[in-house]
C-alpha cells in the first residue's frame, strides 16, 4: 500500500524512540493503535452507509416495476369486468319480450320452450340415464 520494507520500518521506530523516549513510546503506539481502529470503523460505517443507499435504490426501483406492473393489471381486470358486464346485460335483454314476460330458451334446436333450470335437470337426468345403461351393457358383456 505504502511500498514500507522492514529496514524502513526500523528507522522509523528508531527515530521514535529517540524523539519520544522509552516512556512515552507505549502511550504513542496505543493512541496511534486506537485512532488507527477509529478511522477504520468510521471506512467501514461510510462504507455500509453506501451500500445500504444503493440497495435501498435497487429496493425502490423494483417497488416502482411491482407498482407499474400493479397499475397495469388492475386496468386489464376493469377492461375484462367491463367486458364481462357486457355481456351480462346483453342476454338479459334478449330474454325479455316487448311486454315484460320471459322468454324461454331451450338449448338444443327443436327443444320444448324450457326455463334453463328445467333443461338443465333433464340433461343431467339424460346423463345420468345413459351411465345407467352403459353399466348394464357392461355387465352383460361380461356375463
Amino acid at each position: 500500500m505504502f511500498d514500507i520494507g522492514v529496514t524502513e520500518l526500523i528507522v522509523v521506530a528508531v527515530m521514535a524512540l529517540v524523539i519520544l523516549g522509552p516512556e512515552k513510546l507505549p502511550l504513542f503506539f496505543r493512541t496511534m493503535g486506537t485512532l488507527i481502529s477509529k478511522a477504520q470503523s468510521y471506512v467501514s460505517d461510510v462504507k455500509n452507509d453506501i451500500e445500504k443507499q444503493i440497495e435501498l435504490e435497487d429496493f425502490s426501483k423494483t417497488k416502482k416495476a411491482f407498482s407499474e406492473i400493479g397499475r397495469d393489471v388492475t386496468k386489464d381486470i376493469s377492461c375484462l369486468k367491463e367486458e364481462f358486464s357486457d355481456l351480462t346485460i346483453e342476454p338479459n335483454k334478449e330474454t325479455q319480450l316487448n311486454d315484460g314476460f320471459e322468454k324461454k330458451i331451450g338449448f338444443f334446436i327443436g327443444s320444448t320452450g324450457l326455463t334453463w333450470p328445467e333443461e338443465n335437470s333433464y340433461i343431467r337426468l339424460r346423463d345420468r340415464l345413459r351411465e345407467r345403461n352403459r353399466q348394464r351393457l357392461s355387465k352383460k358383456r361380461k356375463l
